[in-house]
């Protein structure tokens, strides 16, 4: 039997378009049998920003595959190489493009979240005392025991909850607050993850922030990830941080895999600056939610048309829109069984416009 054609199916598919989800959703399932994408720019049908809230309850369940058109989303473990190995299901990537935790304890602000006593504004009632590290140890408090920058806390004041359930966002991010040996472990297994599966020469885009100036480095060289160089993401909108200045940047990690000689897509005149308005706060539904734009860059500098592109920390989406947007392939691994419902019904509402079925539309991918 004759093999199929990739490069003459994306064609195809590129030519054969339909509004009937059910053509769309059997040319799409036709495209993941033969490793192939479509190079199809998509505008959407809402705006690239826009996040659904997440429902009472999940129904996304841990372990499970989703198929998202060509796309495909791990409701698993990033640390687990079989769960990653499970979500590429053989597939090579060709472009790197994640978040993970900073491991510098980003709190939710929200009322909600202080009333609940998830947050450590109004006071140092700290429940992970077995995971501080010795930074965060201070002789002379009531307990030797603060927040890591509580010298730098303007405490407020006791406040009242404004909704009546937590929502997602009022919640701390798994893995952000935990002793600096588990981190480097984790780091390692997440880092090596990508290493094991990236392509030698391929670019990877890493956000972190000017906490992990020393705790990436060195994993990144262990795992064979090149760091080239820190991409500053100007928000164009300040924050209130603990600081004495407010924070108006964040920073991306970016390099390629070793072994091979690098590829870089995008222009000569490229600069390290990358001036994006944030996404506006009370509209987030992810603590740390990224706006689309960012993604959409690192994807047009770092990979073709119908190549593969990995975010294991899923968090809202934006790697997946930006992904469906530039006629990328997109595999992400969440955690977080309500965000993975919040993923599977934004990429939904993108393509097909609000109100769809999002559930028939992301079914259980079959093996």
């Amino acid at each position: 039997m004759a093999e199929l054609d990739g490069v003459a199916l994306a064609e195809l598919l590129k030519n054969v378009q339909s509004g009937e989800p059910g053509v769309q959703e059997l040319l799409a399932h036709l495209a993941e049998q033969a490793g192939a994408l479509a190079p199809i720019v998509n505008e959407g049908e809402t705006d690239e920003d826009a996040v659904p809230a997440p429902p009472d309850e999940a129904k996304s369940q841990r372990g499970e595959v989703y198929r998202l058109g060509n796309h495909r989303l791990m409701c698993g473990d990033s640390a687990s190489a079989a769960d990653v190995d499970m979500l590429l299901a053989g597939a090579r990537i060709h472009l790197v493009n994640t978040d993970p935790p900073y491991n510098v304890k980003v709190e939710p602000r929200s009322n909600n979240a202080i009333a609940a006593g998830l947050s450590s504004f109004p006071g140092d009632d700290l429940q992970q005392k077995k995971l501080l590290n010795k930074t965060c140890r201070m002789e002379g408090t009531h307990s030797g025991l603060m927040h890591h920058q509580s010298f730098d806390v303007a405490r407020q004041g006791t406040k009242s909850a404004t909704t009546e359930k937590l929502r997602p966002k009022d919640r701390p991010l798994a893995n952000d607050f935990v002793s600096d040996a588990d981190f480097e472990k984790m780091l390692l297994a997440w880092f090596g993850n990508i290493a094991r599966v990236l392509e030698p020469g391929r670019s990877w885009y890493i956000w972190g922030g000017y906490a992990n100036c020393g705790n990436y480095p060195p994993v990144l060289k262990e795992c064979e990830l090149y760091f080239s160089q820190a991409i500053i993401w100007v928000k164009e909108h300040p924050v209130l941080t603990r600081k004495d200045f407010m924070g108006n940047h964040e920073w991306c990690f970016y390099g390629w895999r070793e072994g091979a000689g690098h590829e870089f897509f995008g222009p000569a005149n490229a600069t390290d600056v990358w001036s994006v308005k944030k996404v506006n706060p009370a509209s987030m539904i992810h603590l740390t939610e990224k706006p689309v734009e960012l993604a959409v860059r690192a994807i047009g500098y770092s990979s073709r048309p119908g190549e593969n592109v990995l975010d294991l920390f899923g968090g809202s989406g934006s790697t997946l829109i930006g992904c469906e947007k530039t006629g990328r392939r997109a595999f992400l691994m969440e955690l977080d069984t309500l965000y993975c419902d919040v993923i599977r019904q934004r990429w939904a509402e993108f393509v097909h416009g609000q109100g769809c079925d999002w559930e028939s539309l992301t079914p259980e991918a079959a093996e």
